[in-house]
């Protein structure tokens, strides 16, 4: 009896060669599909700031919407100028800067590596929450359609 223990006890230990090789193809199979999601530095900024943008375009429309009628909020863009912001005009007077969201005044400069075409881009919101040229606006990031802004007001990620 004694032997017999003794000897399961012995059998026990460790892992089996097939465990290790199943858990090493494993591995091997996240770090394929794992590292290529993470991308370059220059990827994730172009993902941020697109997020960053269509998050921007959404809070000017709700602003907008907001304000009702008398008001009107722009967005901008400014590639040449290397920012972008919320603009508010009450009838036909100056336009002002807002505050972004997390209380920091617009407008706000973006990365040197990301730039933006059109190199100009300036969006109106009426008080519906509606583009005042009621038509659907593109904006590319890196050279690849990364926004879009329907006549509707409504913004999001991908081509119009």
């Amino acid at each position: 009896m004694r032997r017999s223990a003794s000897h399961t006890v012995r059998n026990q230990r460790g892992f089996t060669l097939t465990e290790l090789v199943v858990v090493i193809i494993l591995i091997g199979i996240l770090a394929a599909v794992v590292v290529p999601r993470l991308g370059t530095r220059s990827a994730y900024d172009e993902r941020v700031f697109t997020d960053e943008l269509i998050s921007t375009a959404r809070h000017a429309q709700q602003i907008a919407m907001m304000r009702g009628s008398g008001y009107t909020v722009r967005l901008t863009i400014d590639n040449s100028n290397r920012y972008y912001g919320i603009e508010l005009r009450q009838g036909a007077g100056a336009w002002q800067w807002l505050n972004h969201a997390d209380g920091s005044a617009f407008p706000i400069g973006y990365p040197n590596i990301v730039t933006t075409a059109p190199a100009l881009v300036q969006v109106s919101y009426n008080a519906l929450g509606h583009t005042l040229a009621n038509t659907a606006q593109a904006v590319s990031i890196n050279g690849t359609v990364a926004l879009c802004i329907e006549a509707t007001g409504y913004a999001h990620g991908g081509g119009c």
